[in-house]
């Protein structure tokens, strides 16, 4: 560990090389690896001295290219950052530059026992906001990314209650969990769009009927037909709450057969498990699609969501609902 600055770093990179079979737009909605190789850079400790804890990112960025459009990605509940890599290193494959806040419940060494529920909630907010608060300090540590951000289009992106971050961050009103539980309504306006793969449904005092009907922004809402953890979701359709309840305008709805909440632990990082390869590429490329179609304004993205939706079930989707 040394010291930049201000700034501590313990850092971590990994270079993944470009997929060689694969031109910079062929197949981009494939769900196969882009033509950007992609390095992760790891245990990178940003000083917010507000936090309770030390603040952790790691950042997943596509080698040699410029205008890189930035995604804040929420991991789920007990996850590991490294958990979601499959993911976040699909994108930055096509050229984004993902952050990804490290919250308290994190794994390993998770504090979410330590801390109570509206601390927990509260950070994990906040830390969405942190990560663009603090981006000169992770272009000091991160030189490489220096003069390749744009950050006219940031995507709030998220997992599980990472979802609900996500949605949070993009207007979605929530109920802040503390006593009194009061109202939260904090969106940040630097937050362009939502991807929320398998986000919570309504849950008593915390999420209701209205919190979703507060996101403006364009939103794909995702989740899988074997997505449910009993008791709390017993069933797959409650991912589906936040796109049922939000109001009509560029919202998205894509339900992949057989794919369960982690994927077989592809996302998050479950040990054992039997990774879902084919349903993990489905997502890949209905997520990408969407944040071709919001950033770049993509003929070719919007078509293949377009297609999508008028093809509704397919044999890998069980549905996909436009709105």
């Amino acid at each position: 560990m040394h010291r930049l600055g201000t700034l501590t770093l313990a850092l971590s990179v990994t270079v993944l090389s470009a997929s060689s079979c694969l031109s910079a737009d062929a197949d981009r909605y494939s769900g196969a690896q882009g033509p950007h190789g992609v390095a992760f850079t790891r245990d990178l400790v940003l000083e917010a001295p507000e936090r309770p804890e030390p603040f952790v990112v790691q950042v997943t960025r596509p080698i040699d290219t410029t205008g890189s459009a930035v995604i804040v990605f929420s991991h789920g509940f007990r996850c590991e950052l490294a958990g979601n890599d499959p993911l976040v290193g699909h994108w930055a494959s096509y050229g984004y530059t993902v952050i990804q806040p490290q919250h308290l419940d994190a794994e390993p060494n998770s504090k979410a026992d330590i801390y109570p529920q509206h601390v927990n909630w509260t950070e994990r907010r906040r830390d969405m906001e942190r990560s663009l608060d603090l981006l000169d300090q992770i272009t000091t540590a991160v030189p490489e990314l220096d003069g390749t951000l744009d950050l006219s289009t940031v995507i709030a992106a998220g997992h599980s209650f990472g979802g609900l971050t996500a949605q949070s961050a993009g207007g979605a009103k929530t109920f802040s969990r503390g006593e009194p539980n009061e109202l939260v309504h904090q969106p940040d306006s630097r937050f362009k769009a939502v991807v929320a793969i398998s986000p919570p449904g309504r849950m008593p005092g915390f999420v209701d009927e209205n919190s979703a009907k507060s996101i403006t922004l364009p939103m794909i809402v995702t989740t899988g037909t074997e997505d449910f953890i009993p008791p709390m979701m017993p069933t797959w359709e409650v991912h589906t709450d936040t796109y049922v309840d939000a109001e009509p305008g560029e919202k998205y709805l894509a339900v992949i057969e057989g794919a369960d909440h982690r994927f077989g632990g592809l996302i998050c990082g479950d040990i054992g498990a039997e990774p879902m390869i084919d349903q993990m590429a489905i997502l890949n490329a209905a997520t990408l699609a969407f944040i071709d179609a919001v950033v770049h304004g993509s003929a070719d993205a919007n078509a293949h969501l377009d297609g999508l939706a008028k093809a509704g079930k397919t044999k890998t989707m069980f549905a996909f609902e436009a709105k």
